[in-house]
This record gives C-alpha cells, structure tokens and sequence, in this order.
C-alpha cells in the first residue's frame, strides 16, 4: 500500500522523535536545579564561575555534534530497499541514541566531580547515614488521587474485548482479545502506579527548609498525576480506535503514529514544567544550605544506597523516578532494562529471517506441508475439498501475521474468499487455492506442485 521507502520512513519518523526528546533533555541537566548539575551537587559560588561555564560549553557543542552525527547515521534507513534490513539499522541506530548521550553526560559529570574535589567543596565520607523524611512534609502534601477519574478509560479499554465475543470460535479470537486485553491492562496499570505511588512516594528534601521541600513535592505529585491520568485516557481510546480501524491500515497507522507523539509531547511537557518549577525554586529558596548526597549516585544518575530500602526513589530532578542499585529489586529492574536494550537490534535479525527465508510448499505422501522458517500448515489430502491455481492475488488486507512486500504469512482477508491463511510471496505470479471444511488457504507454489496437488485431488 506504501511501498517500502513509505514504510520505512514511518518507522524511522518513530523512531527519530527519541532523539530530540534525549537531547534537550540531556542540554536541561546543565541548568541548575536544587544546586545539582550534571548529577553533582555545588555551592552557588562554583554554579555561576567561569570554569563550571566552560565545562558546559563543552558539554553542550558535544551534544550539538553527536545529535547531528547521529542524525545522518539514521537516514539511510530510509532508502534501504528492504523492511526488514531498515528496520534492523532503525534499531541499532536507536541503541546508539540512547547510550552515546549518557557517554557524553558521564564526562561532564566526571569534570565537575574533579573540580568541586579541588575546590574542596567534596564532603568527606563518613558513617552512612539513614534516609532522612520530613514527616512535616509529608502531612502537607499527601492527598491521594480519586480512583474514580481511571473508570472511565478503563470502560473504553474493556469495550473492544467484549467486543470481540463475536469472532467466538475463530482462529483470531484469542489474538483479537489477547491485544485488547493487553490494551485494558495498561490502563489497570496506570491506575495502579498512580494510586499506589502516590501513597509511598518520598518527598523532595533539599535542605532544611521546609516550605522548600513541600513545594517541591507538591509539582512532583500533581504533574505525574496529570501525566498518568492523562496517558490512560489516551490509551483507552486508543484502544477503541484499533478496533474501529483495523481493516483500515492507513488509517490506524496515523492513529498510532498521533497516540505515540501525543504521548511523549505529553511527556516532554510535563518532564520540562517540572524542570523548570525546580529551577525557579531554587533560585528563590537555595542558599548555602543544600543537601549533598552525591555519594549515593552513582555516574550522577543511578541511586545506590545501603541504608535506603526502597526499591524505587525521585529522579534528583524533574519528575521521573529511578530504582535504587542497591536492593535486590532494583538490580532485578536494571538487568531487565539493559536486556531490552540491548536485545532490540536482535528483532531485526528474527525479520531479516522472516523476509529472506524462502517458502517451501510440498506434497509428502498423503499431506501438504507448506514451510518457512518451521512448518506453518500441515493439510492432510484427504481433508482437502477443492483446488484452485490462480495466476494474480486479489486484494488482501492483514488480520494476523507479516504483511512485507516479499511476504503474506498469517490471518487474512482476501477479496472473493474471505477469511484465509495464507503463506506466499505476492511477487510471485502462481498461487493455489486450497479448500478444508475448516479454512481456505493461499500458497506460493510452482506450477508442478499445483498440478501434482490436482492430480492428488481428483
């Protein structure tokens, strides 16, 4: 319907939005909020003197050159005749975007160290302390959201799974339901990470100001509620436009492409109010009085702290959370993100297998076997009712399955058969038709295959 650069440059414009959301992000950790920058705590003397200006200046040309290196690294992508070769470099190329900014992050942060060390602002290490909470805090901010705002999304994320009932006894039913049920969980999520942060979220303690760490705390909290709230409308309607739209691919690709950027524009907004009520805050209330707890982060950014037994912890600035390195669950959260990471090129392997395997449909004995990359459909002759050779493939539009320019595998809906499996490569020009009781089918065959199929049948 695209054709392959359409679909490749829809995927890289999905892909592509990562980096700028990286990398203004990445240039807001210079800004100063609560006396940190770049993950290291300063006096406001060392904040506003030329050295530290330098160390930005350095930091934020690297940023500039890297966006763009990695800008051109992205667009051959593009023009890659094959789906499946552009999307492998789609995902290689995002790994590259989302680990060369925390290279770049983690030498600035390195400088700093080493000059708040020589200006002997480095705090000397002594006992570990316990977690410090301002109970006074606490009583102020902690007002739990209704739960009753998340019924109605998760109303709109069950209605596509009842539904669904109708497809009762069909081979796409428990796919059908399998996404929409997926759909409606998100939603539960949402409500849950809501709900439930909300109570054990710690405040922001900066120094001993009070007032400080209650305003602090009280922009954290209403702008994540705002942003999960938010996010579960969305995805519940979502939800009911996929099922509304699923034989319209155009269409439901322009509804995913406008969920997907609503989503991090939502993001950045809220990510940036916070920044910024956090730089203004800072301004008004810090004074010599910070709090220094560099020792717990590690690189800047990662949480490790014995003393802390919460698994979860406030990101030091915006609204984001972290996991603390140092309890089990925390690692457990860490090793699963890495994995993920570094697993997405991997993807594009298992579509490069699906796109170049060649498909082998034959006749052994009394059964029909047609394969790809294992054996998709075994039809014993004797269930077959009819045979049908055709030399063009009408019209078809995907319910399960791969859908590329070199390959059909899966659930479909074909013009002038209806619902049928189909295995076969539409750049062929042979197919055949075979009929059961239970399902038609469309394979690629030769033309020896299809007459020996027919002969078998008479």
């Amino acid at each position: 319907m695209f054709g392959f650069r359409g679909i490749n440059l829809f995927m890289f414009l999905m892909f592509y939005i990562v980096l700028p959301i990286i990398y203004f992000t990445s240039r807001n950790e210079w800004k100063p909020k609560k006396n940190i920058m770049l993950g290291v705590t300063l006096p406001s003397e060392l904040i506003h003197s030329d050295e530290v200006e330098g160390i930005g200046r350095e930091y934020r040309k690297e940023l500039d050159r890297w966006t763009w290196i990695l800008t051109l690294l992205g667009l051959p992508a593009i023009i890659i005749k094959s789906v499946s070769i552009s999307m492998t470099w789609d995902m290689f190329w995002l790994v590259a975007v989302i680990v060369y900014p925390q290279v770049i992050y983690i030498r600035g942060w390195k400088r700093l160290k080493e000059l708040k060390k020589e200006h002997g602002y480095e705090p000397p290490k002594g006992e570990p302390q316990e977690v410090k909470v301002d109970l006074t805090a606490i009583a102020e901010v902690q007002r739990e959201p209704s739960p009753w705002w998340y019924v109605p999304p998760m109303i709109m994320g069950l209605i596509p799974c009842i539904l669904g009932l109708e497809l009762w006894g069909t081979k796409s039913f428990w796919w059908m339901e399998s996404v929409y049920l997926s759909m409606f969980v998100c939603v539960v999520l949402f409500f849950a990470i809501t709900y439930k942060g909300f109570r054990h979220q710690k405040v922001d303690m900066v120094n001993e100001q009070t007032d400080l760490t209650i305003a602090l705390t009280r922009v954290r909290h209403y702008n994540w509620h705002k942003m999960m709230l938010s996010s579960a409308w969305l995805t519940g309607a979502f939800s009911l436009a996929m099922y509304f739209l699923m034989d319209r691919v155009g269409w439901l690709l322009a509804v995913t492409a406008i969920y997907t950027v609503v989503i991090l524009v939502l993001a950045i907004q809220t990510e940036f109010t916070v920044r910024r009520v956090q730089e203004n805050l800072s301004r008004k209330y810090i004074t010599d009085e910070y709090k220094d707890e560099d020792e717990y982060w590690l690189w800047g950014s990662i949480y490790y702290n014995p003393r802390d037994k919460h698994i979860l912890k406030n990101a030091r600035t915006g609204m984001n959370m972290t996991v603390n390195l140092a309890t089990t669950g925390g690692k457990v959260y860490m090793f699963i993100g890495i994995i993920v990471i570094l697993a997405m090129p991997f993807m594009g392997f298992w579509l490069m297998a699906e796109e170049f395997t060649p498909i082998n449909v034959h006749l052994k004995n009394e059964t029909l076997i047609a394969s790809h990359l294992k054996e998709e459909y075994v039809i014993e002759l004797e269930d077959i009712q009819s045979v049908e050779h055709i030399d063009e493939l009408p019209p078809t539009r995907k319910d399960i399955g791969t859908n590329m320019d070199t390959l059909l595998k899966g659930q479909f809906r074909v013009d002038g058969y209806g619902v049928c499996q189909m295995l076969l490569n539409p750049e062929d020009d042979a197919f055949v038709v075979v009929t059961t009781e239970e399902d038609t089918y469309i394979f690629s065959v030769d033309e020896g295959v299809s007459e020996a199929l027919k002969q078998k049948i008479k």
